[in-house]
Order: C-alpha cells, then structure tokens, then sequence
C-alpha cells in the first residue's frame, strides 16, 4: 500500500473558505476606495457648478437691476421695472420695460424685455403694470431669456413701501444644483436721478 506523499497535500475545505473569504473583503475594500472617490469627485464637481451658478447668476442680476431707473410693479414672485426713458417724456414706454419673473415650478428665474422690433407704446405711471407685461408676454411681445437656474427659493425686497419710491432693490435666493445649495443676496441701487434736471 502507497502512502500520500506529504508534498502533494491539496486545501482543505476551511482553508479554501478562509482564502475566499478573503479575497471577498479585499474587493469589498476596493470597492468601498472607488466609491468615495467617486463620491468625492461629484461632490468637488457640485460645489464648483454651486460657484459658477452663483457668480453667474450675481453678475446678471446686478446688471438688469443697476440699469434700471424705478419699479413699476412688485410681487412675491415677479418685479416690473422702467428701464430708463429712452425717449425724454417722462413715461414708461413698451421698449423700456423689463420684467423679472420667478418660476418656482421650473427653479428659473426669467428676465423679459420687448421686442426691438415691436411698434412703441406709452403707458400711464398708474397703469397695473403686472397685468400689463403679463399680456405683452402672452401675446410674445415681451420676450423672455432664462437668466437664473435651479434656483428653490426667491424673495423680492424694497428699501421703501411704495414701489415707485424704492432706491434700493434686493433679490435674496437660494441656488441649489447638485448636493450643494448657497443664499445669494443681490443688491443694486436704481438709477432714481435719471432725467432729473
């Protein structure tokens, strides 16, 4: 009778398992690496889209807001203004209007103005300008560009109670694209002294 030669031994069971089991921690702690690094590299990517939609979106409203003379109409979600009197006679026209709506529904924020080629109209100061440019937006003749994205929350605000009198306005709201949301207030001074002698 043979006897098993001591070097040719094979794995037992308990020692295939343990090896196995091994092996599956291994590429579990793999894994695990990958995926915080992953995570961390959309994580790095949220918060600089979060910087530049808020640089952005600072520069353009700052810009619509300062060139822009008084506030016609005021809401919660929306602020009509009179660009500036292009024409010398004291009135908001059709091409110096400019709408500011936000859409809570889409997280936009739009600005609108007239179409350069509309025919011009006057309006009376006292006119309801919301009603006004809410009809010259559905009949597509106040044009509108989306100027602000994923934004969840807008707040309008006015240094004075009576809208025709505001100097200052102030836009607070918060953008949120991705993992990473930030407040963004945006004040600019209106040019209230255009025209005055």
């Amino acid at each position: 009778m043979r006897r098993p030669s001591p070097c040719r031994r094979g794995l037992t069971l308990v020692e295939l398992l343990l090896a196995s089991a091994g092996a599956a921690l291994v590429a579990a702690a793999a894994l695990a690496v990958l995926g915080v690094a992953q995570y961390g590299e959309e994580d790095a990517h949220d918060y600089r889209t979060l910087v530049a939609s808020r640089k952005a979106a600072h520069a353009r409203l700052t810009a619509s807001l300062r060139e822009c003379r008084q506030v016609l109409a005021f809401g919660a979600d929306y602020m009509v203004l009179w660009r500036s009197d292009l024409d010398g006679d004291d009135t908001p026209d059709l091409l110096e209007l400019r709408r500011l709506s936000y859409d809570a529904a889409a997280d936009t924020i739009t600005l609108y103005d007239a179409d350069p080629s509309a025919t011009d109209v006057s309006y009376a100061l006292t006119d309801n300008f919301q009603t006004v440019t809410d009809g010259l937006i559905t009949a597509g003749t106040m044009t509108g560009r989306t100027w602000v994205t994923e934004v969840d929350a807008f707040t309008p605000t006015l240094d004075d109670a009576t809208a025709a009198d505001a100097a200052v306005v102030v836009l607070t709201l918060r953008i949120t694209p991705g993992a990473f949301d930030d407040w963004l207030v945006v004040e600019s001074r209106l040019r209230t002294d255009e025209g005055s002698s």
